[in-house]
């Protein structure tokens, strides 16, 4: 049931048309009451369609555990895309950046009513994260990358992670291998969670052998592959897909390090297409999520969210990226 102004009264102990001057910005009430009762109603889920806070034409990028700063950075074309959709549509973008694992210091939906944004997007937060829980009660059209949060203010945008891993284990099944290894992302990740099902599903889907020996878990660096890749080698795997690009770079620094070549030993798959993707030795084959389009597609479902379309899920379609790291199988491996 929808909460009234005469609520918000009896639980401020007001007058119920000085809760209601308050919630239209009327000039006879004063900052302290306004502030009060405005609070108070987002606390209580008081509908924002008659909040008249006066937002403007405003939005917020909130972006943790990504690099943003130069185009080799995963969330650069991400935010380049948002942005250049909202400019165009005479919206305004700021950028709130926070510290890994970083407490909130103030309460989302204060926070947008206080700096009069209309929307959010965020990206890069883990899906127990606090400032993301926050999100199972807003009232303003937020948007999530590779996330997810029971709330009809709140949608997730993402790259179809069951077609690009499927499109991966299959290439290489075209290749001649079967022992197929899975480098993943941790566990307090929701995207970690979609690519280690899809890899589950593409290879029972395919026939192919899965065990726990087949699947490693990192932090989305280059530096994790050093723990990892030498138990896929005791395991004795031909190929390795990992969860994204960089993760691959280490990936074959770490096989060169052991004496091992990429293809001709062992070939290898990212995931993203990152800019630095076709200039390394080898260059790399690897799952294309479209980021710039990832970027757009966010403020086009915000807009939608702005006329009432409770979007749920937009999903875009990877490409399959064909380079030199990912050979046919050498036949004394089979």
């Amino acid at each position: 049931m929808a909460v009234t102004v005469q609520e918000i009264a009896e639980k401020l102990q007001l007058s119920k048309s000085t809760v209601s001057k308050a919630l239209n910005n009327a000039s006879d009430v004063n900052e302290n009451t306004r502030k009060k009762v405005i609070d108070e109603a987002i606390r209580m889920g008081y509908n924002i369609k008659n909040l008249k806070t006066q937002a403007q034409k405003r939005l917020c990028i909130f972006i943790e555990n990504m690099d943003y700063d130069n185009v080799e950075q995963f969330a650069y074309e991400i935010i380049l895309g948002f942005k250049t959709e909202a400019l165009e549509n005479n919206y305004e973008v700021d950028v709130v950046p926070f510290t890994m694992n970083e407490k909130p210091k103030y309460k989302y939906d204060n926070f947008m009513r206080e700096k009069n944004y209309c929307g959010g997007f965020l990206l890069g937060f883990s899906f127990h994260d606090q400032f993301v829980q926050q999100l199972n009660n807003t009232i303003y059209p937020t948007v999530l990358l590779d996330n997810y949060i029971d709330n009809e203010h709140v949608a997730w945008i993402g790259t179809d992670s069951y077609e690009g891993i499927q499109k991966a284990v299959g290439y290489l099944l075209e290749l001649g291998h079967r022992k197929i290894a899975l480098l993943n992302g941790g566990y307090n990740s929701r995207v970690s969670h979609e690519r280690l099902f899809s890899y589950q599903a593409a290879m029972a889907g395919y026939h192919l052998p899965i065990s726990d020996e087949l699947i490693g878990r990192g932090d989305y660096t280059e530096n994790c592959a050093e723990k990892i890749v030498p138990q896929f080698l005791k395991n004795n795997v031909t190929a390795i897909v990992c969860a994204n690009d960089r993760m691959a770079f280490g990936v074959i620094r770490e096989l060169r390090k052991l004496g091992k070549s990429v293809p001709e030993d062992i070939s290898v798959i990212g995931y993203d297409d990152l800019p630095l993707a076709s200039y390394t030795f080898p260059a790399l084959t690897t799952i294309r999520q479209s980021r710039l389009e990832l970027g757009k597609g966010a403020f086009f479902v915000l807009q939608k969210m702005f006329s009432g379309i409770p979007i749920n899920k937009i999903l875009l379609k990877p490409k399959l990226i064909i380079r030199d790291s990912a050979a046919p199988i050498n036949p004394e491996q089979k």
